[in-house]
């Protein structure tokens, strides 16, 4: 049997069941775990904060892309819940929108996010194959917003789903992996020299170093609303 842990902060009672597995002196304290440094704003980052603390992919000047797991209540998110970075950007939550078939995936509306010097995230309605390289994304579980940082992975064949989650994309770190606190944060392919986000980050994986989430792909239905539109 596999077990697997959702990726955002444990503050969250949604997430404390899945970090037990992993233990809080195992956390690392810091964004993912090796890897390296970026700019939040080349990235297209923000960090998401409702009680837990994910990752959040800047998709659009009012839109972010994060996990359902990192905000389950749209009500408190829109009471309590900001998003912000390190360069001063702050921002309420003033609207939370979920995928119909329950997908540990969300949308939420924000003031007007600097867009990052290639412009927004862009999202490419295309699976990634066994194989292919990815990057992962994500602050980590820390304190005052740290530098977020980017891993290199390989995709890997997917696990079934346990617990009805839809993690339809799953990988391998290569250099550097996805620690509580990444969740939300964007799964990225580069297709003829434009890097697009493919998934987002959802669940550590039973092994070492494995992690999966919620391919673009799967809820394009529903992402494609909000797909570059800048």
């Amino acid at each position: 049997m596999h077990f697997h842990g959702r990726l955002g902060s444990a503050a969250a009672a949604v997430t404390t069941i899945g970090l037990a597995f992993l233990g809080t002196s195992t956390i690392p304290a810091h964004a993912i775990s090796g890897g390296v440094a970026v700019s939040e704003r080349d990235a297209n980052l923000v960090r998401v904060i409702l009680g837990s603390s994910c990752t959040g992919s800047v998709i659009g000047k009012n839109h972010i892309l994060t996990a359902a797991h990192c905000v389950p209540d749209r009500d408190a998110a829109r009471m309590y819940g900001r998003v912000s970075r390190a360069d001063g950007y702050s921002s309420e939550m003033y609207r939370v929108t979920y995928p119909a078939d329950g997908a540990d995936m969300a949308v939420i509306t924000v003031d007007d996010v600097p867009a990052g010097p290639t412009g927004y995230r862009k999202l490419l309605n295309q699976a990634p194959s066994v194989g292919d390289e990815i990057k992962t994304y994500g602050y980590g579980e820390a304190d005052n917003l740290p530098q977020p940082r980017v891993a290199q992975a390989n995709v890997i064949p997917p696990y079934p789903s346990p617990r009805g989650w839809n993690v339809s994309l799953w990988f391998k770190g290569v250099d550097g992996y996805v620690v509580p606190g990444d969740s939300g944060g964007p799964e990225t392919k580069v297709v003829n020299g434009v890097e697009y986000q493919v998934g987002e980050l959802s669940a550590l994986g039973p092994y070492n170093g494995e992690g999966g989430g919620v391919s673009v792909q799967s809820e394009w239905d529903f992402l494609s609303y909000y797909a570059n539109r800048g």
